[in-house]
């Protein structure tokens, strides 16, 4: 059974996630098909995950992912843990990354 969870701001939508420390997709059950998916696509979507510090997911073949595209904004500004997230940036789009100290298992595209 796939379990994911996807946290989608498009076509100019904000989602306001301003309190949110820790996202954990944790070790227990079947990790194989399940992941938390955060995405900000178009311009003035914006995830406002401002207080974040941690994301992991506990399958290291990255089943969780930050996406910004088209102009898109993730707020992360105290994000400084990764473990197994793909991030996914175009050229237009803003997530802050050069605060993040410990990224693992992980890849940036």
């Amino acid at each position: 059974h796939a379990f994911d969870m996807f946290l989608r701001a498009t076509t100019g939508g904000r989602i306001e996630l301003p309190a949110v420390t820790t996202i954990v997709d944790p070790n227990t059950g079947d990790t194989r098909n399940r992941g938390v998916h955060i995405t900000a696509d178009g311009p003035g979507s914006t995830v406002d995950l401002s207080a974040l510090e941690q994301f992991t997911d506990a399958n290291p073949d990255e089943r969780s992912s930050l996406t910004v595209a088209n102009s898109g904004v993730i707020q992360v500004p105290s994000l400084v843990r990764l473990n197994s997230v793909a991030i996914s940036l175009d050229a237009n789009s803003t997530l802050a990354t050069s605060q993040i100290t410990d990224f693992t298992s992980g890849s940036i595209t």
